[in-house]
């Protein structure tokens, strides 16, 4: 059902003029501006903040060696020169250890002397564990510490001056295996001098945590598929991006030097579109509404839109996709944060908001921001993330996260690496690859450690309910399909694995048939040429039982309809 959104002409002191003209996102400017209009509002933020640094250290998540001001030894007294890579692998063997199996043990060489210019063994590291790989003790020398997979290689990871001039990484190995620690000193030196290492097992990962997801479509009459109102393949690619970007499954992450993927981390978090509404009536979790202007304002989406049109924010994620205009024309997107820290935050308009032309990574996406890349950054904001440079220019912002480095401005478009600036004068300088920059969506590609411990806290903190939301179990009230339209049926409903999709009018051009899993992910595809039998098979034997969605393509029309496989 089509729904017509009449707005409410509302003026707020808070909501108007809080925003910029050349905006990308809305929601830290928003912040910013509201803070400069009531200083006030530092005391509620901030109060807040000292929630979520308990849950952190209740939860176990932090770092143990914090750095809240992050600028590093080698960048206060080496403004002009310092390495250009990280250390080769030319080093030679100290000694082998096996890695800590349990939460808070740590494992160190004997004797625990290791020199610049060798390396120590870790033997049986997990993919997915957290370690504390650290040379913060009483040294000798100024130490650099490079991470490899034994025998060499591409590095994995790589730290300068964690602590003071000693090097720490909180690494969280993509893959199994043994590890190669190098210790060096500054400049890749070796010497005769000794330093102290120790591997600390510092997190075992939780289960994963997965939320459901509302997509509310705001166009203007345009056919499905065409322009404001996105196709329902649109859609699932941005679910689909999602769950790449917080599980670390993005296949760009490889392309990110070891300098910086070494401090990336698989946020466990997944998003499923739900299946169920909020009073346990089946869903598609695609909802479209007909706006009465072609173009929406901030004021217009959280004074009048959201607030109509939202579900519980307690068990779904609200995602709106829509059309910005003036004075929000350049706008890409923004979030609430959690806890509602400011005025005009309700639980009517909690949720995040992306242009149209920037959602997901099929159909109607518009370069450089056509990876579904500013939603994976807006939710970072919706689950507690702050932007990686602190939204301030001289480098005294924090983005409450000690493993980004110190950062001048937002970056843009794709920096060639190392791009250093102000704040991070030395290699590998600023970490332009991370999603809460604003890097074109080809380029972010990762989250760290101290990024998935504000998440986290936020899972188990303001947005708890979330993981008891029944959002993405099938409903047992039955199937109801998600458009009102007869365009197509599917048959057996639940089925075995083999189903047939009956065509319920003569089509005279070429028919796509997609099959996607709740996740995102496409199972199926067909293409069938000028259709001459109403009736095709669909074989989705095999695949997990669950509920599916069948999506048909024709002359730039798309419909879709759910089916239950049961095997």
């Amino acid at each position: 059902m089509k729904i017509k959104l009449l707005y409410i002409a509302v003026l707020s002191y808070f909501f108007l003029n809080t925003y910029s003209q050349n905006e990308q996102c809305g929601t830290m400017e928003n912040v910013k501006l509201m803070l400069e209009k009531d200083p006030s509002l530092k005391l509620k933020i901030d109060k807040l903040e000292n929630q979520t640094q308990v849950i952190i250290k209740k939860r176990g998540t932090g770092l143990s060696n914090y750095n809240p001001s992050k600028v590093v030894s080698n960048d206060k007294a080496n403004k002009t020169q310092g390495v250009l890579s990280l250390c080769g692998y030319d080093n030679t063997l100290f000694t082998s250890i096996s890695a800590p199996t349990t939460v808070g043990q740590k494992v160190s060489p004997s004797p625990n002397c290791t020199y610049g210019g060798e390396f120590v063994t870790v033997t049986n590291l997990v993919g997915g564990r957290t370690y504390r790989i650290s040379l913060c003790g009483a040294n000798n020398f100024d130490t650099q510490l490079t991470i490899y997979p034994q025998g060499g290689g591409s590095a994995a990871a790589y730290n300068d001056d964690w602590c003071g001039a000693q090097s720490e990484i909180y690494f969280t190995p993509i893959a199994s295996g043994n590890y190669d620690l190098l210790v060096d000193e500054y400049g890749c030196i070796n010497n005769n001098l000794c330093a102290v290492l120790e591997v600390e097992l510092l997190n075992i990962p939780r289960p994963k945590i997965t939320i459901p997801v509302v997509v509310h479509v705001i166009h203007y009459g345009e056919a499905i598929g065409t322009g404001r109102n996105i196709s329902n393949a649109q859609i699932l690619s941005q679910i689909a991006v999602l769950n790449a970007d917080f599980r670390r499954l993005n296949s760009d992450i490889y392309s990110v030097p070891a300098a910086f993927r070494g401090t990336s981390v698989d946020p466990l978090i997944e998003f499923c579109l739900a299946q169920q509404d909020e009073f346990g009536n089946p869903t598609t979790g695609i909802k479209r509404y007909v706006s009465s202007t072609p173009q929406v304002t901030r004021n217009d989406m959280d004074l009048s839109i959201k607030p109509s049109t939202i579900w519980d924010r307690n068990k779904y994620l609200n995602l709106w996709t829509v059309d910005f205009g003036a004075p929000n024309a350049s706008l890409l997107g923004y979030a609430q944060f959690p806890g509602d820290p400011y005025p005009g935050d309700t639980p009517f308009t909690d949720g995040v908001v992306i242009k149209y032309t920037a959602f997901g990574n099929t159909g109607n996406v518009a370069a450089p921001y056509d990876l579904g890349r500013t939603t994976t950054h807006e939710v970072g904001h919706w689950l507690d993330l702050k932007h990686i440079w602190g939204d301030d220019t001289d480098c005294s912002g924090s983005d409450l996260v000690s493993d980004t480095p110190n950062q001048e401005i937002a970056s843009g478009g794709s920096p060639n690496f190392p791009f250093t600036d102000a704040c991070a004068v030395n290699y590998p300088g600023i970490m332009f690859y991370n999603y809460m920059d604003y890097s074109n969506d080809e380029t972010t590609s990762m989250f760290t450690y101290g990024q998935f411990a504000r998440m986290d806290a936020a899972l188990f903190g303001p947005r708890l309910s979330l993981q008891t939301s029944q959002g993405c179990s099938p409903s047992t009230i039955g199937i109801k399909e998600y458009y009102d339209n007869n365009v197509f049926s599917i048959y057996p409903n639940p089925t075995l694995g083999n189903i047939t999709l009956k065509l319920n009018f003569k089509l005279q051009t070429d028919l796509i048939i997609s099959v996607y899993s709740v996740l995102g992910e496409k199972v199926y595809e067909s293409k069938q040429d000028l259709i001459t039998d109403d009736n095709i098979n669909i074989d989705l034997t095999g695949k997990s039982n669950g509920v599916y969605f069948v999506n048909i393509s024709f002359n730039g029309k798309n419909a879709m309809k759910k089916v239950i496989l049961n095997n």
